[in-house]
């Protein structure tokens, strides 16, 4: 998954969002304002790399029906990553 970030006076940039294997990433993001994240979303980025973690294990269930699941809630928690985002972020699967 990637982000890409539309950051005033500098342009977009892009972030690749790393999804692990084995393991599901989760960290605990900033639930005040810093200055650093966006203020909107100061959790955008522990969101996103949890929900590609998501996706990547995805990758490797054997079942097609819990494959197929999985995969249609990945793609709605992106939908809702990219809505809280708004228009200053852009998320890529």
């Amino acid at each position: 998954m990637w982000l890409v970030i539309n950051i005033p006076g500098v342009g977009p940039v892009e972030y690749q969002v790393p999804g692990h294997t084995g393991v599901i990433y989760s960290a605990t993001g900033p639930k005040h304002h810093d200055a650093k994240a966006p203020a909107h979303y100061p959790e955008l980025l522990t969101d996103a790399t949890t929900v590609a973690s998501i996706q990547e294990a995805a990758r490797h269930v054997s079942d097609d029906g819990l494959r197929d699941a999985l995969h249609g809630g990945v793609k709605a928690a992106i939908q809702a990553i990219q809505k809280r985002a708004g228009n200053g972020v852009t998320v890529k699967e």
